[in-house]
């Protein structure tokens, strides 16, 4: 009678712990819920750890090859912050995809439509986007390294025996049922097992633990992509059959994966940390890593596959989340011609928490004069950003884009490479130099900021002359910005002039930040030293300096 006293507080234990497992899911159901809605066109705060953001791009890396944007213009673009202003996601599967996404413009007419047709369809149907997102968010992101990771060292996966974990656990059992029987010695023989049990997830749980979560989320996946695909929704259609297709040969697996990441004891309560010494002694996560690990080596393609489906279809979700926190955006009109062009009207940059608004339009190479501040670096980033997010998430930050398809390369954010033994300017005309390179068969947008500023003022003019210069042929779009007025003068038979200007008022200088047709007029260093609180007999002296090289064209001595 003791023995099923005992039993029996056991199995309370076990019901109160499911009981208070299914309370804990619906609370946080709730919360996934309230999150989705509240998140819906905000900008995103997020903070991301240094490993976290390290592990993002792994997926394009894999997958992509490195194609796309190259890293220089990345960087100078600060394209980090603009994937992480869009990045709306709540799984892994669409972060790693999105990041993919954003550095891989494309050329292909009718896949842009149809990315724009799933953003508008979701911005227009919001309900149905969120509960969307909340199945994202269920979803997921997996822990210590990138999806893309798991799902690509699935053949180096260690394997384990099912036979020796179910014969431990059998004899288990069976001794258990014994000692509540009243057999001598069963007793004895249960907690023989259970120590060696213990003793054995201790010295296997190395080389396997680290396999637990990946596995467990990407069998769950398919879980998700089998709900996903059953919703009816238009956005969905051309999606639905090779989403269950895809996750068609894990159902069978899908019990079994559950079990690898139950009770991991992260969440602290009772039931978790219950599940911990349940599957410590009884080694639940090991069965089912035993009976999944096989199923997941056999079909590593579909797996791929639904990364691939997913992760496009909460991009796309994302971007429309992003469209909504944007003051305004439009659907850009893009064509293929061989010479690029651009016309935009209310252009202004993403990321700018006030931005001011342009219109402009070229077809012919540009050259953008003004002071410092002035906003030239800003304009020419917004050119090359857009473009880039018209190519990838059919989303331009501007009330009406019009341009060609082109690949975007730029040179503005240049650094010393003193580890390998390079200088500013040597660092300088290797990243134009690229520029120069045979690209990937697209017409050409180039973004210089400041050209060959890493040398002297008469090398610098005469070299960024013939460089520019040799820029502007058909099939390229340069735009320069450059401090070196003279060459306005230079160039203007192969660039258009355009500039930034200021005003200035009383013991301040403000800036419009919109562009202007024309070279610059004015220069603004010397004024500024006024400004910044500089003695008035220094700015006299270097206003004085300045307006007798200007002359003659020579610095005077002394």
């Amino acid at each position: 009678m003791e023995r099923w006293i005992i039993a029996g507080f056991f199995l309370l234990i076990l019901v109160l712990a499911f009981w208070e497992g299914r309370r804990a899911e619906e609370a946080r159901r709730r919360q996934r819920q309230r999150r989705c809605r509240e998140r819906w066109g905000q900008v995103p705060e997020r903070e991301y750890s240094y490993e976290e953001f390290f592990r993002i791009p792994h997926y394009y890396q894999k997958i992509r090859g490195g194609g796309g944007v190259d890293e220089a213009t990345w960087n100078d673009l600060d394209m980090d912050s603009v994937f992480r202003m869009l990045n709306h996601t709540f799984s892994s599967v669409g972060e790693e995809y999105l990041y993919a996404l954003l550095r891989t413009p494309i050329n292909d007419p009718a896949e842009l439509s149809r990315r724009g047709k799933k953003i508008a369809w979701f911005r227009e149907n919001k309900e149905e986007a969120l509960h969307l997102q909340e199945i994202y968010s269920r979803m997921g992101y997996a822990r210590r390294i990138a999806l893309s990771d798991y799902l690509f060292s699935l053949p180096e996966a260690p394997d384990i025996s099912l036979v020796t974990e179910l014969l431990f656990l059998a004899g288990i059992l069976v001794s258990l049922l014994l000692f509540l029987s009243g057999v001598n010695g069963a007793g004895a023989v249960f907690f023989i097992l259970i120590a060696v049990n213990i003793v054995r997830y201790y010295r296997v749980k190395g080389s396997i633990e680290n396999r637990f979560s990946g596995i467990a989320y990407l069998v769950g996946m398919t879980g998700y992509a089998e709900e996903i695909a059953a919703l009816p929704m238009p956005a969905l259609e051309d999606l639905s059959a090779e989403l269950k297709r895809s996750a068609a040969p894990f159902a069978a697996c899908r019990p079994w994966a559950g079990l690898i990441a139950l009770g991991n004891g992260i969440g602290g309560s009772f039931a978790d940390m219950l599940m911990d010494y349940i599957r410590i002694i009884f080694h639940i996560d090991f069965l089912g890593y035993a009976r999944v690990i096989h199923v997941v080596k056999t079909h590593e393609e579909e797996l791929k596959k639904l990364m691939e489906l997913l992760g496009y279809l909460e991009s796309c979700l994302a971007a429309a989340s992003f469209r909504d926190s944007l003051p305004e955006s439009c659907d850009p009109l893009l064509s293929a011609k061989e010479n690029p062009e651009i016309r935009a009207e209310g252009l202004y940059h993403p990321l700018l928490d006030n931005p001011v608004a342009n219109d402009f339009a070229t077809a012919r190479p540009v050259l953008v004069t003004g002071s410092n501040a002035s906003g030239k670096s800003t304009f020419l980033k917004t050119l090359a950003i857009s473009a880039i997010l018209a190519q990838t998430l059919y989303t331009v930050p501007a009330r009406r884009y019009e341009g060609t398809y082109v690949q975007v390369i730029s040179s503005m954010e240049i650094k010393d490479h003193l580890q390998e033994g390079e200088s500013y300017f040597v660092a300088e005309i290797k990243s134009i130099r690229r520029m120069f390179e045979k690209g990937n068969g697209l017409p050409k947008l180039l973004f210089i900021d400041e050209v060959l500023k890493g040398t002297n003022t008469v090398e610098r003019i005469a070299a960024s002359a013939e460089i520019l210069k040799s820029l502007a042929v058909p099939g390229s779009l340069p735009f320069a910005a450059t401090h070196d007025i003279e060459l306005t003068s230079l160039l203007e038979e192969s660039y258009e002039n355009y500039h930034f200007a200021e005003e200035y008022r009383e013991d301040d200088v403000h800036f419009s930040f919109h562009i202007l047709p024309g070279p610059a007029d004015t220069r603004n260093a010397i004024r500024l030293l006024k400004l910044m609180g500089y003695s008035q007999d220094i700015v006299e002296r270097a206003e004085e300096r300045a307006m007798n090289f200007l002359k003659p064209g020579v610095w005077q001595k002394g």
